[in-house]
């Protein structure tokens, strides 16, 4: 496991110890397998963008068949092998606690707008799209948030929480890039 920090789970079984994860986190060139006990691994390969003749994708070769390709979609959980190094699961305590990740956590919660209760009764709050973006000042989706369809506030995220605060730190803790607070 080479540079991998954003474990999504591990698993514990005889002998060996797997960790879950989202294919864009490993490097190219990586060996994963599909699923826990699976026998056969496979290789990440290059990236294809979306285009005209489909969804983004890693194609990825079987380790034991070069004819066999699959084309997986970049959220696609695997499962590595642990080779004894340091991981840092993401969303854990570490993370979570965070001196930045508090600070930007406030900052985000001071803009967020309270929006009408679902239909269940749970309050949402509305964040501006403008306040999710990474180093290159590109728009980054948060993790756990929906799509805000309405014309009201214009282009941004809805996210369902009774502790907003606590729920916005595990978004950024989740997220695969640094967010950086439109609002300092």
């Amino acid at each position: 496991m080479t540079n991998v920090t954003k474990v999504l789970s591990t698993q514990h079984f005889v002998g060996i110890t797997l960790h879950g994860i989202a294919l864009k986190h490993l490097p190219e060139g990586a060996e994963f397998r599909r699923k826990t006990m699976s026998i056969s691994s496979f290789t990440k390969n290059h990236y294809n963008p979306k285009d005209d003749f489909g969804a983004e994708c890693y194609s990825c070769t079987d380790t034991e068949d070069m004819n066999r390709e699959i084309f997986l979609k970049p959220n696609t959980v695997v499962y590595i092998e642990d080779d004894g190094q340091e991981v840092v699961v993401a969303g854990s305590d570490e993370q979570l606690n965070n001196e930045d990740n508090i600070e930007l956590a406030e900052a985000i919660e001071i803009e967020a707008v309270k929006i009408n209760y679902d239909v269940n009764g749970n309050p949402r709050y509305y964040i501006s799209a403008s306040e999710f973006r990474n180093q290159e000042g590109n728009f980054v989706r948060p993790a756990f948030a929906d799509k805000y369809r309405g014309k009201k506030y214009g282009a941004g995220w809805v996210f369902q929480s009774y502790n907003l605060n606590s729920d916005l730190r595990r978004v950024i803790a989740y997220t695969d890039v640094i967010l950086v607070g439109a609002k300092s």
